[in-house]
């Protein structure tokens, strides 16, 4: 159900992915452009604490941390 430590993320659908650069079987953006690219995201789970960490190459660009709801 959930990855593994160190494992991407995998989703069944992606928002906006009309280039095709995001690998929704692997979890993994590759642009096939050079550039700058702006990469968001929030994090919640209820009951269970979490760590993101958005990577680039291999290294850690940013983490974020969630820690356990038990209500809404």
């Amino acid at each position: 159900l959930f990855p593994g430590s160190s494992q991407p993320i995998v989703f069944k659908e992606a928002v906006h992915n009309l280039q095709g650069h995001f690998d929704l079987a692997t979890g993994v953006f590759t642009s096939a452009f050079p550039g700058i690219y702006k990469f968001g995201f929030e994090i919640e789970m209820f009951q269970h604490a979490v760590k993101v960490v958005l990577m680039k190459n291999g290294a850690q660009v940013i983490e974020k941390e969630a820690e356990a709801k038990t209500s809404y």
